[in-house]
């Protein structure tokens, strides 16, 4: 819900009669032969989408893909949805940028190119091919961009699957392969798209994937006996991934095997079919379970009880600077004509998380500091209460949220080490309570970077991981996140030792990407687009606890 604040669709929506049409499309996009921007490897694509603000003029950033490694010819997995007007010329812009940093500001990537197009030129011509420029009057292409439109369809319904293979052909020189699979939806003019890829499995040739969930309106329309094709690749860190095989099924031949066999299926590479005359498969792919199931939404789980609870743990150790000190990241500026970077974060991350909560209540605490009113004036702490109750540690609204971290800043002495297992294992006890679905835990940890306890932390995220909860850590300045990055399970599973996580629940983004000088700008764009990002997995990340734990929506016992 929190990525509609800032698009252009939904104040296209607000603005727009409800007697006007509206359909809602998924856009996904592929880019072809694009140039090779590094020296000692490949381009890491990034594609980002922005729409014009028909009244302001302006192009306002609607979304970005993920970032693919070493890849000249991406296909995304990110896709946009968003609401076509037939009445209306909805103009887009696809930006491309080689993005070889962890930072999240473009000045510093490589622009590769861009194209305009209208909404309904890509709904009427779907699949849209168009050369991407470096400026609009250039002549020299640098690739091209592949925009596919389809309808959304509104059924909820989704199909668990869960995979294995044998026999499949070895890769690698000096081991064996590293397969991976990635399912396709097959268009109508016969291209297709990537809808999910699996982790990679290293170094065998009779792989095991750990199930997954796709919602059948992405893989076929909801249309059972529509084509599917699953393709088997070796992964290679350079990018150049080497093809294994293929095949086509659907979701309607998957579920009618009888439930005593599993459907079974041969991966063919027809180079190697030609090249070897005794050539007979590529190897086996075992379906070994396919379920129907309802894809349930955040809105659906909201609707019927479930409190959304949100915490918040703040860095106070001495690394962000003195408060007085105007290159702190905790400075206070005595005439409140700017705001620092955490003030940023807590207004847009307390901004949003209000509407969800009854009573507008948040807890928040401090880490890494000596109170000196509620403490002994000696000890670093690193779960203490900002409001300095600590029976209750909760504050009212975003002000009060901002008045208590400005009164704890003239109160503390900012120390060190930095810790979060502490805060994540308070926030863990509470999220037990709420197993039956009834609430879910939200930790926003805002810290400078630099984080002492890494292995404690990790193995508290991992053992909480079966819980009811996400935690969304906000980088604040430019310190060093490499610990961050690790904790963030989204290119791979979370693990403590042989133990990997239940799911991911953790969320990393830095917040300098969105820094707006002066506290009464005209605009709030910025602080949207930052509660945007850093809100963006946690409906999926809920869901995904829901789904692992059987909770449908009518199950949901209100608290």
């Amino acid at each position: 819900m929190a990525a509609s604040i800032d698009s252009p669709s939904a104040q296209h929506s607000q603005r727009s009669s409800s007697a006007k049409l509206v359909t809602r499309v998924e856009l996904s996009i592929k880019c072809r032969d694009l140039p090779n921007m590094d020296l000692f490897s490949l381009t890491d694509p990034i594609c980002i989408l922005y729409i014009e603000d028909p009244i302001a003029k302006k192009w306002l950033e609607y979304g970005r893909t993920e970032r693919i490694d070493n890849n000249l010819n991406p296909d995304f997995l990110k896709r946009f949805e968003i609401d076509y007007f037939f009445e209306e010329k909805q103009l887009m812009r696809f930006e491309l940028y080689d993005v070889d940093s962890k930072s999240e500001k473009l000045k510093k990537e490589k622009f590769i190119g861009s194209c305009d197009i209208s909404l309904g030129e890509i709904v009427a011509r779907s699949p849209v091919w168009r050369e991407l420029r470096k400026s609009p009057k250039s002549r020299s292409t640098r690739g091209e961009i592949i925009i596919a439109a389809e309808e959304i369809d509104t059924t909820k319904d989704a199909v668990l699957l869960e995979m294995c293979a044998n026999d499949v052909d070895r890769k690698d020189r000096f081991g064996k392969s590293d397969p991976f699979l990635t399912i396709n939806k097959v268009n109508p003019d016969d291209s297709t798209t990537v809808i999910h890829r699996t982790e990679v499995v290293r170094n065998t040739l009779d792989p095991s994937w750990a199930p997954f969930t796709i919602p059948l309106r992405s893989l076929c329309g909801s249309d059972y006996t529509r084509p599917i094709l699953i393709e088997c690749f070796d992964w290679n860190q350079n990018g150049a991934h080497e093809f294994i095989g293929s095949f086509y099924t659907s979701i309607d031949q998957i579920l009618s095997t009888p439930k005593e066999q599993m459907a079974v299926f041969e991966l063919e590479n027809l180079a190697l079919k030609e090249k070897k005359k005794d050539y007979r498969h590529s190897g086996m792919v075992t379906v070994t379970r396919a379920v129907l199931k309802k894809n349930y939404s955040l809105v659906d789980y909201l609707g019927a009880g479930t409190r959304l609870r949100c915490t918040i743990a703040i860095d106070l150790t001495k690394s962000n600077g003195l408060p007085f000190d105007r290159s702190s990241l905790h400075y206070l500026d005595q005439n409140g004509q700017s705001e620092n970077d955490y003030e940023r974060a807590l207004i847009a991350v307390c901004t949003i998380m209000q509407d969800y909560n009854r009573d507008a209540k948040f807890a928040v605490y401090g880490f890494g500091a000596i109170p000196l009113i509620d403490g002994d004036g000696e000890t670093v702490a690193h779960d203490f209460a900002l409001n300095g109750d600590p029976s209750s540690a909760e504050c009212v609204g975003v002000d009060g949220v901002l008045t208590a971290y400005r009164q704890t800043l003239l109160s503390v002495i900012l120390h060190e080490p930095t810790c979060f297992a502490p805060i994540i294992s308070k926030v863990a006890a509470q999220a037990h309570v709420h197993e039956n679905g009834s609430g879910y835990e939200v930790l926003v940890i805002l810290t400078n970077g630099a984080l002492n306890d890494l292995k404690e932390t990790t193995q508290t995220i991992v053992n909480a991981s079966t819980l009811p909860l996400s935690i969304i850590i906000v980088g604040i300045g430019n310190g060093d996140f490499s610990a961050m990055e690790v904790l963030d399970g989204d290119e791979r599973r979370l693990a403590s030792g042989d133990v990997k996580a239940a799911r991911d629940i953790v969320q990393f983004v830095r917040v300098d990407r969105f820094r707006r000088e002066g506290r009464h700008s005209k605009t709030n764009h910025s602080k949207a687009s930052l509660s945007k990002e850093v809100l963006a997995e946690l409906p999926a990340q809920l869901i995904s606890y829901m789904r692992a734990n059987g909770i449908d929506p009518k199950s949901v016992t209100k608290s």
